[in-house]
């Protein structure tokens, strides 16, 4: 069972949504989940009311329309960082990752505690 998260938080052109999201269903998150030792699931989701603008390294801000979320397994979370950019990067090399792509932020959260379910 997972022990962390990684939250990507990405936006893209309105324009292309519907192509970003067919390649970020249908190619990234398959993709990273065969070459990326610890992902266990993923799911996305989209923005459904107000949210605060994240400060982007430029200096500038956005808030993130897109939401995906990984459930991963790793005693190392730098390292899982380091190896899912190194992975990123060798997909864009492939030419498998979308031109389009804006990323927000990208963070992982370690568990506390067990995880908690609602009564049958």
């Amino acid at each position: 069972m997972s022990n962390a998260v990684l939250l990507v938080y990405t936006n893209c052109p309105a324009e292309r949504e519907a192509e970003f999201n067919r390649w970020y269903d249908e190619v990234h998150i398959p993709d990273l989940l065969r070459e990326v030792p610890g992902i266990e699931a993923a799911r996305r989701y989209r923005l459904s009311g107000p949210a605060p603008a994240m400060q982007l390294r430029d200096g500038s801000s956005a808030v993130a329309q897109y939401l995906a979320v990984y459930e991963i397994t790793t005693d190392d979370t730098r390292g899982f960082m380091r190896r899912i950019t190194e992975v990123s990067q060798d997909l864009g090399r492939r030419g498998r990752m979308f031109d389009g792509l804006q990323l927000v932020a990208a963070v992982t959260y370690t568990a506390l505690g067990e995880r908690q379910t609602a009564p049958a």
